[in-house]
């Protein structure tokens, strides 16, 4: 039997490192080089993968090479037994298999594989014949919601929920865009456990969301009223027959206070087992400070005061679960019957589109697919693995390790194999479906397998930070652990939280926390904070900029620090930098694709203006002045200016008639866009406008609407940005690793604001026919389901103490927290609070009392090993493909005979004079030839030597000069009809001069076409002066006079 190898790979410990290694040593134990075929490697992101092949193909190159594969190379030959020369040899020739059959090389992601089984079970699986699979589901739900809105003014019912949805939300403060707040409901519909609750309410209707709703507030204000008309007693009887509610016990806060809120009917507020009311009812009803009159008067009521009380508290108790219900449900009520009628429109787009989610691939697989033999899904496939990787399995979601793991498991029947790596603390997506808990259960408890069928191994050295970091994350979070988490996520940290370092004693670790119980009072302080600690790390210690990384909790504080920063002359790269709309050509190229399909777009116009302003294309004079005239003219004469400007290359008609990426591409170029280092920027654009085309409609409109809803989000991937500052999120930091790193606003808040999707009691009422509903977790505390809440409430402890974990991991040589610890609620200052009060403070590197907190000694920067790109780009091709690829239809070139090789040479800068315009224009003709094919690189530099021989001809220089104008082959009709084409005809007033050439000898027939040509001018009005016969040959120029 198999063996399953589960690694519990802590932060920095190396664990694709370990993954890889372990993935060569079983492809060099076999004597085959086609073992790859029978092997899965799967991880969860695209660029993981990519690296996961990267590192693979990397180390065979080496360990062909006798190298040592970035230190796997001993490892391996330790672990194989095998020779140095038989390793070299067996990876050279795996790695020439891999190459020859590179298909067969399954290195990819979880959703890879999926979309490889739902694609192979399609007949069976009913699905649409050759389906596109739709990677980005907001395309979907955009036109799902945009559909929805339609209706809405002719569906009444529709147009009701849709309301009460839109002013629920801004009763909690929500926006009031409707559409933004149903893209976030069909978002939240295809969560899991949504597509799960969703499922059991396919059958509702609108109208049965509106009868609830309708039955929940008449049986919410029933219950009120009834409360509301006792408690109006209650108050008659202290302000009538008392007098005052002052001279009850507690006055007006007291019991007069519980019924007054009765009287309101805030049954929300009242509480019969409060103090007051507990005190009232065993004889504490008159206020130490009421006369004797008084307590007389109040003794008096007592009891009927008691019995309306009572019948309160009554009340309460046989309406408390329901109610308590009813108003848990009411308020996400229009949210759920939103998310289920976008669902029904999304299924209607894809069935007409026959376009499928990457996201509903795992239900499709989990409902129809696991229960197939696995012999079976093996044949489908076309192949049978024998040995499965798996890295990052704390963020698999319950669906997808549930698909795979019966090929897993019934692998380790037949004497397979797999390995599974990952870290619970660095589990962060929970969000999007990962369940950190399977990942528990497999290294504490094998997962189901007999001990004998697994091995747990844990990677305790920590190869990335100093050891002085080490000791604080592993002191910190041990510390904080059996206060912050449950007992099944307190063993995590407890277990593997004891990394040793492979360099002891280095590196620092700083806190610092600031004043201000609020966020505001905060931001300041921290701010200057950042300013100041990547002052000192960079003037004292010599890092530089390109070192630190400012690592942060939301988007918004990026975007404050960023601005901060940059203001204060600190480069920074940051997701606003890298945000694809950033770029000022983008903005122009947008405005120009907007401009062709709305001329009228003033606000386009300006963008566009603005651009050739800068491009000197105004009167120098009064620049200001033209550009106003250019922004509000006529479409016509907007345009002309367009094309005046690109000198012909952006042709207002020529783009129209293009298709939508071609003109995209067409405008880029026509406007001199490349070039102006923003060509990652252009081309990310260009990527994301052909992705639109494969996926969707093609016309601008749409194309501008889908760009309208991703310029927010829609970046180009990080790389080295010079000099700068990282500034990123700690989900984006995963995964990374920086010199210095600083986390402010580590004082985040830990809410419960999450909703939750939970089962109701058939019987419950009055929400019978309600199987499931999606509710705050906030309420599921108030109406006692403890279990639940206590469930999802651990979840979110282990959730932000991981994001920190994240985000105290990064640092390999300095580490620097800023928190504050004062803020009301429950925050991940208080874990600071705590470590504080906890550990001996000593601040052994800080002479000037800087920090709360210090350890190690400030640890300056290493000599930075320059990289350089081995193919920099140094200029991006922008040409439209139409210009780098046509097909030559001049068969007498491929298969002309050498003798001929003058004649068609001369034919070819034939060609080209037919395209000069001017003197000028030559290159530009050449250059526009060569794009089409008449002639190679090789040929150009002598046809383009030919050109300008004739252009500056003694005899024809005047002609391609002011004042001539040139015209090259127009059309001249002779009084019969025919049509004559002359190569050149030259005009100055009422002037003529007509050029052609040829080439071969001279011939009669040559000065007799010629001649035809002159009389038909004649006829029009010129007088014709010359008539000139230019011979092109074997780069010789001879020109005859007619």
């Amino acid at each position: 039997m198999g063996q399953l190898q589960v690694y519990n790979a802590s932060a920095g410990s190396g664990k694709t490192f370990s993954l890889v290694r372990e993935y060569l040593v079983l492809l060099l134990s076999s004597p085959r080089a086609d073992a790859y075929r029978e092997i899965l490697a799967i991880t969860f992101t695209n660029k993981a993968a990519w690296e996961m092949k990267h590192r693979i193909l990397s180390a065979l190159e080496s360990l062909s090479q006798g190298g040592n594969a970035s230190g796997m190379g001993e490892q391996i030959l330790e672990k194989t037994g095998l020779s140095p020369q038989v390793l070299r040899e067996r990876a050279g020739e795996i790695l020439e298999a891999i190459f020859n059959d590179y298909s067969a090389f399954s290195v990819g992601t979880i959703d890879s594989f999926t979309t490889r089984l739902v694609r192979s079970f399609s007949h069976e699986l009913h699905l649409p014949v050759g389906f596109d699979i739709v990677v980005d589901a907001d395309q979907i739900l955009r036109q799902a919601v945009d559909l929805l809105l339609l209706r809405a003014g002719s569906d009444g019912e529709l147009s009701e929920m849709l309301l009460d949805f839109v002013l629920h939300n801004v009763d909690n403060g929500n926006s009031w865009d409707i559409t933004s707040l149903l893209l976030s409901g069909a978002r939240m519909g295809q969560e899991k456990a949504a597509d799960e609750a969703l499922e059991k309410l396919a059958d509702k209707k609108i109208g049965d969301y509106l009868t609830l709703r309708r039955r929940l507030l008449c049986y919410l204000a029933e219950v009120e009223k009834k409360v509301s008309e006792v408690g109006q007693k209650a108050c008659r009887i202290i302000y009538q027959e008392i007098g005052s509610d002052k001279v009850l016990a507690g006055g007006g806060t007291g019991i007069a206070g519980f019924f007054r809120k009765a009287a309101a009917g805030n049954v929300a507020a009242l509480d019969p087992n409060a103090s007051a009311v507990e005190k009232f009812l065993a004889g504490k009803y008159a206020s130490s400070t009421a006369t004797a009159e008084q307590k007389i008067a109040v003794g008096a009521q007592y009891q009927p005061l008691c019995a309306l009380a009572e019948e309160i508290a009554s009340l309460l108790e046989t309406h408390k679960k329901a109610y308590g219900y009813a108003q848990m449900v009411l308020a996400p009520l229009s949210k759920m019957g939103v998310a289920s009628q976008i669902g029904s429109q999304v299924d209607a787009i894809k069935q007409r589109s026959g376009v499928m989610l990457l996201s509903e691939f795992n239900q499709i697989v989990s409902r129809h697919l696991r229960q197939e033999p696995v012999p079976f899904i093996y044949e489908k496939l076309g192949e049978r693995y024998k040995h499965y990787f798996i890295d990052e399995f704390q963020d698999t979601s319950t669906l997808q390790w549930d698909n795979i793991r019966a090929l897993v498991y019934n692998q380790l029947a037949q004497d397979g194999g797999g390995l599974i790596v990952g870290d619970a603390k660095q589990a962060i997506y929970r969000w999007r479906g990962g369940d950190t808990r399977q990942f528990i259960d497999l290294y504490q408890r094998g997962g189901g397998l007999p001990p004998e069928q697994y091995r747990v191994e844990n990677l305790t050295t920590n190869y990335r930070s100093g050891g002085v970091i080490v000791d604080f994350t592993n002191e910190f979070f041990t510390l904080i652990a059996p206060v912050a988490l449950d007992e099944t996520f307190r063993r995590v940290y407890e277990e593997g939280n004891h990394q040793e370092s492979k360099a002891p004693g280095e590196g620092f670790v700083s806190i610092r926390t600031l004043e201000g119980r609020t966020l505001e009072d905060r931001r300041e302080p921290t701010l200057l904070a950042i300013l100041e600690e990547i002052d000192r790390v960079t003037r004292l210690d010599g890092y530089s900029y390109r070192d630190i990384a400012v690592i942060y909790r939301s988007n918004r504080d990026g975007s404050q620090i960023a601005e901060y920063l940059s203001a204060h002359g600190i480069p920074v790269q940051s997701s606003e930098s890298l945000l694809i709309d950033s770029s000022r050509a983008v903005r122009v190229l947008v405005a120009a694709l907007r401009t062709l399909a709305f001329p009228d777009d003033l606000q386009a116009r300006a963008t566009l203006a603005d651009y050739l302003e800068e491009k000197g294309a105004f009167a120098a004079q009064d620049p200001d002045a033209e550009k106003s005239r250019i922004i509000t003219s006529p479409a016509a004469a907007f345009f002309e200016a367009l094309e005046k400007f690109s000198a012909g290359k952006f042709l207002r008609r020529e783009a129209q008639q293009l298709p939508l990426y071609e003109c995209v591409e067409y405008l880029a170029s026509g406007l001199s866009l490349w070039g102006q280092g923003q060509d990652a920027y252009l081309t990310a654009f260009l990527d994301l406008a052909g992705q639109f085309v494969r996926d969707t409609s093609a016309s601008p409109v749409a194309l501008l609407e889908d760009w309208d809803t991703r310029r927010a989000t829609a970046s180009i991937p990080s790389g080295e940005a010079g000099n700068a500052v990282s500034l990123m999120t700690i989900h984006k930091a995963k995964g990374l690793e920086f010199p210095v790193a600083i986390v402010p606003f580590a004082s985040w808040s830990i809410s419960d604001r999450e909703e939750v999707w939970i089962d109701i009691p058939e019987e419950e009422k009055p929400l019978e026919g309600l199987p499931v509903a999606l509710v705050p977790l906030s309420g599921v505390k108030k109406n006692g389901l403890d279990q639940v809440y206590a469930q999802y409430q651990g979840r979110i402890l282990a959730d932000n103490l991981n994001l920190l974990y994240v985000a105290l991991t990064r640092a390999k040589r300095q580490l620097h927290i800023l928190t504050s610890t004062d803020v009301p609620g429950r925050t991940v200052g208080e874990y600071f609070g705590y470590f504080l009060g906890n550990v001996d403070v000593v601040n052994q590197d800080d002479p000037q009392g800087i920090y709360t907190y210090s350890a190690g000694q400030r640890t300056p920067a290493r000599e930075r090993e320059e990289t350089t790109d081995l193919f920099p780009v140094e200029r991006w091709n922008g040409t439209p493909w139409r210009e780098r690829l046509r097909v030559n239809l001049d068969w007498k070139k491929v298969w002309a005979a050498p003798a001929a090789e003058a004649v068609e040479r001369g034919n070819r800068i034939h060609r080209v004079l037919s395209d000069v315009s001017d003197a000028q224009g030559v290159d530009a003709a050449v250059s526009r030839a060569l794009r089409t094919g008449l002639f190679s690189w090789e040929e150009a530099e002598r046809i383009s030597r030919a050109v300008h021989a004739v252009v500056a001809h003694p005899s024809l220089s005047r002609y391609y000069t002011a004042p001539w104008q040139g015209e090259a082959e127009r059309e001249l009709k002779t009084a019969q009809g025919k049509v004559l084409r002359p190569d050149r005809v030259c005009i100055d007033g009422d002037r003529a001069v007509v050029l052609d050439y040829k080439t071969g000898a001279p011939r009669a027939e040559h000065s007799a076409q010629v001649a035809e040509y002159a009389l038909v001018l004649q006829n029009m009005g010129y007088k014709v002066e010359k008539c000139l016969l230019i011979y092109l040959n074997d780069d010789k120029i001879e020109v005859q006079a007619c």
